[in-house]
């Protein structure tokens, strides 16, 4: 399958989630997007045979009027009925962020990749912790992610920000609870994975976020066209008033999550290559 990139594929090493969340402080992480281009459909057009057979009599009779409707009947529904399906089924894909926005209340109700609280000492022997949470594909592509940072004695909260590098960036991005009132997120660095933004996170929104629906993260790509990362919430309180876990520790978690979605990733595929038209 040929793809484009007008959003950058990530890739869905979920098992290094929670040291890429840990390493966000250095804004490292691995997203992307894909595309899928719809094809084109042609139409024939019959030659202007019948012209010159025209003058001869027995010509038109047996070969001129019949052969042109043959072809031109079968011709015309073929291209038509693979072509309707195709569209169909590559659609999720050239605008991955929008159709997957929507599922996203759907998998509130079960949540395979909840927000996860992960704590360890820095140098200066103080506790960092992060309450993290990705936003995968139904295929279980990772997209995009988001992580609020709390330190040891620091009031400060920030929430870190990780998006398909395919943004404009003067704009920032715009992050809310539900459809509450939406703060601006400033890009920090950019690699060809990911783009990666800050907000330093007020006790309004913090407050929020333990009783809302969804963080609405709003970017706006190379078209100047917005595209929307809704984060589900359910389990956001949970994790960040409970204990922190060690990342050694949660490693075969992560490892059971990414077998999990490398087989849903699988099952995906196979039913995309089976609903794909043949030639």
């Amino acid at each position: 399958m040929t793809e484009r990139s007008t959003r950058v594929t990530v890739s869905t090493n979920s098992a290094g989630f929670a040291r890429s969340c840990l390493t966000a402080l250095a804004f490292v992480g691995a997203i992307a997007l894909s595309t899928a281009t719809a094809p084109a459909q042609t139409e024939d057009t019959p030659p202007p045979a019948a012209a010159p057979a025209a003058p001869k009599p027995v010509v038109p009779k047996p070969a001129a009027t019949p052969v042109a409707p043959k072809p031109a009947t079968p011709a015309a529904p073929k291209p038509a009925t693979p072509a309707a399906p195709a569209p169909a089924a590559t659609a999720p894909k050239p605008a991955a962020a929008a159709p997957a926005a929507p599922t996203a209340p759907v998998a509130t109700a079960d949540d395979p990749a909840p927000w996860i609280k992960i704590c360890s000492r820095d140098a200066d022997k103080k506790n960092v912790c992060l309450v993290a949470k990705e936003f995968r594909s139904p295929e279980g592509q990772l997209i995009a992610s988001v992580a609020m940072r709390d330190v040891e004695g620091d009031p400060k909260k920030v929430l870190l920000i990780a998006v398909p590098p395919v943004v404009l960036i003067q704009p920032g991005m715009r992050v809310a609870v539900d459809k509450g009132k939406a703060d601006e997120a400033k890009y920090t660095i950019c690699f060809s994975n990911a783009c990666y933004g800050e907000l330093n996170l007020g006790d309004q929104m913090g407050a929020d976020m333990k009783k809302g629906q969804n963080l609405v993260v709003t970017a706006l790509n190379i078209q100047q066209k917005p595209m929307q990362f809704a984060f589900p919430l359910t389990s956001f309180k949970q994790a960040s008033e409970g204990p922190g876990l060690d990342p050694t520790a949660d490693q075969q978690n992560q490892e059971q999550l990414q077998q999990q979605l490398q087989k849903r990733a699988e099952e995906a595929a196979k039913k995309l290559s089976g609903d794909a038209p043949k030639p």
